[in-house]
C-alpha cells in the first residue's frame, strides 16, 4: 500500500512538474517571437512600405510614423526637454514600459484636471542628448506638439543586440505616443495654476520654469 502512495505520489509530481517545464518553454518561446516590422506596418496600421518624408509612413532611417491626431504646435528642436506620454509594446502586442499613469494625492484619490478628467504623469527627455533610444529622437522631431502617433521603432534604433528586461534582443518595437509639451512653450490645459497641481509630480519642475512656485 505504501509503494502505491509512493508511485502516486511521484506520478504527481511528475505532472506537475513537467506541466511546469510546457508552461516555461511557452513562455520563452513567447519572449523571443519575432514579428517582421514591415508586415506588422502593412497588417496592423494599414501603413505603406514605401519610403516617404513626412509624416505617415516609412521614413528612410527604418521608422514608420502613423499619425492618429495631428497637433497644432510646433516640431521640437535638438537639445529641448519635451514631455511625453507613452505605451511601449513588443510587436506581439507584451507591453514592456508604460508612462501614462494616472497622479495621486495623498488621500489616495486621483487628482482631476479642470476638466474632470484624471490627470496623467507624463515623461520628459532632452531631444537628440542621448536620454531615450535613438528611435524616440528621431520620431518626435518630425510631429508637432499635441500630436498622438503609433511609432514603429526597428532595432537598430532601439536596444539592437542587447537584452532587456522585458525586451528580446533584435526587437522591433511600438510606441503609442502623444507630445504633450515643449519646455518654454504655454502650458498645456491639463497643468494649471492650481496648488496641489503644482506641487506634485512632475509639474513641480513645470512650475518652477514658468516661475509659479519657487525653491523651499
Amino acid at each position: 500500500m505504501n509503494i502505491l502512495k509512493y508511485i502516486y505520489l511521484l506520478l504527481f509530481l511528475t505532472f506537475i512538474f513537467s506541466n511546469g517545464c510546457r508552461k516555461d518553454i511557452k513562455a520563452i518561446e513567447d519572449f523571443y517571437t519575432y514579428i517582421d516590422i514591415h508586415d506588422y506596418a502593412r497588417d496592423s496600421l494599414f501603413l505603406s512600405n514605401e519610403v516617404i518624408d513626412t509624416l505617415n509612413g516609412l521614413y528612410k532611417n527604418g521608422i514608420y510614423i502613423k499619425i492618429n491626431s495631428l497637433g497644432e504646435g510646433r516640431i521640437p528642436r535638438s537639445y529641448e526637454k519635451i514631455y511625453v506620454y507613452y505605451k511601449g509594446r513588443l510587436l506581439t502586442g507584451k507591453e514592456f514600459s508604460t508612462h501614462d499613469k494616472f497622479e495621486f494625492d495623498e488621500n489616495g484619490d486621483t487628482i482631476k484636471d479642470d476638466s474632470g478628467n484624471p490627470y496623467k504623469m507624463p515623461f520628459s527627455f532632452i531631444v537628440n542628448n542621448t536620454n531615450v533610444i535613438r528611435g524616440w529622437d528621431s520620431a518626435f522631431t518630425k510631429i508637432p506638439r499635441g500630436t498622438t502617433a503609433t511609432f514603429l521603432i526597428p532595432p537598430e534604433l532601439a536596444y539592437g543586440e542587447v537584452t532587456q528586461t522585458r525586451i528580446p534582443p533584435n526587437s522591433p518595437l511600438r510606441f503609442d505616443v502623444e507630445l504633450l509639451w515643449l519646455v518654454g512653450d504655454p502650458l498645456p490645459d491639463n497643468y494649471t495654476d492650481n496648488e496641489t497641481k503644482i506641487k506634485s509630480g512632475p509639474n513641480i519642475e513645470i512650475s518652477k520654469l514658468l516661475g509659479l512656485i519657487t525653491e523651499n
